[in-house]
């Protein structure tokens, strides 16, 4: 977690290019967002300092660092970073990067305050920063952004299902794809998006509406039925353990929760896969 907050602050570091974090407190600065993009981390951000607040008034010390670390590895660093690097907003990520640190703080106050020294935030120490106060968004772009994430997440578990190399997304009419084509080539790692006058063959994606991912159907169909088989076997086998009277009683009762946390998981992942199945079938 500590390595990903200081390869977070470098790529800030970098993307800043000399101009200077330290040009607008937190505690007054009211970044512009421009793209979805920035309105989905900054209603991400917002909704953040709000909950961990919360949760740390209530002692719930937990709950509270799960939140900031969803929030760091996931939205910020796997998402927002790797879609602002075709159109860097500097304001916002700079205020980003204030804000995520003073939340992290209390969860990492010696890294934390190691970057905040680094990076010339300010002249005051991290530990003495006011909480920041919840920043408006555009809940519209910003849930326009999650329909994008939704899509590229689709067109990722397909091409890796199928082993697929930059495939080409095809569609007829979607206003997400025309507004996000470069974004959604990018981040889904695609050929090409073409749009198509008829409904091409393909493997429609469900998350995003009429789009198709240039790839044989039946190849993907195969490659789940696959995935299906594996996972039933290994239900099967996990049931078998827990059936097993002796087993439950001997082994260590850490050992057996964790059987029936695996076997949950287990059925958890076979009921999407068939969910898939069939959709891809009907």
């Amino acid at each position: 977690f500590c390595n990903k907050l200081w390869n977070i602050a470098r790529y800030v570091e970098s993307t800043m290019q000399g101009a200077s974090l330290h040009d607008a407190d937190v505690t007054e600065f009211e970044p512009e967002a421009k793209t979805t993009a920035d309105h989905w981390i900054l209603n991400k951000s917002s909704i953040l300092t709000g909950e961990v607040k919360s949760d740390l008034v209530d002692l719930k010390f937990g709950e509270a660092y799960q939140k900031l670390y969803h929030f760091v590895w996931d939205d910020l660093a796997d998402w927002y970073i790797e879609a602002s690097k075709s159109e860097p907003n500097k304001d916002l990520i700079a205020y980003i990067m204030r804000t995520t640190l003073i939340v992290a703080h209390p969860f990492a106050p010696f890294v934390t305050e190691a970057i905040w020294d680094s990076l010339k935030i300010s002249d005051k120490l991290l530990a003495t920063q006011p909480w920041p106060e919840v920043v408006n968004s555009d809940e519209p772009k910003a849930k326009e952004f999650e329909n994008l994430k939704a899509g590229v997440e689709e067109i990722r578990r397909i091409t890796t299902v199928v082993d697929a190399d930059k495939p080409k997304l095809l569609y007829t009419d979607s206003a997400l794809i025309e507004a996000n084509a470069s974004l959604i080539t990018r981040l889904s790692r695609l050929d090409t998006i073409e749009k198509v006058e008829v409904e091409p063959k393909g493997i429609r994606l469900n998350s995003v509406n009429e789009a198709w991912l240039d790839i044989e159907p039946t190849l993907y169909l195969s490659k789940l039925k696959g995935q299906t088989d594996e996972l039933e076997a290994s239900i099967a086998r996990l049931k078998g353990r827990l059936d097993n009277v002796a087993y439950v009683q001997n082994a260590p009762e850490e050992l057996v929760e964790e059987s029936k946390q695996q076997l949950e998981g287990l059925k958890t992942s076979l009921a999407q896969l068939q969910i898939t199945l069939n959709s891809l079938q009907n």
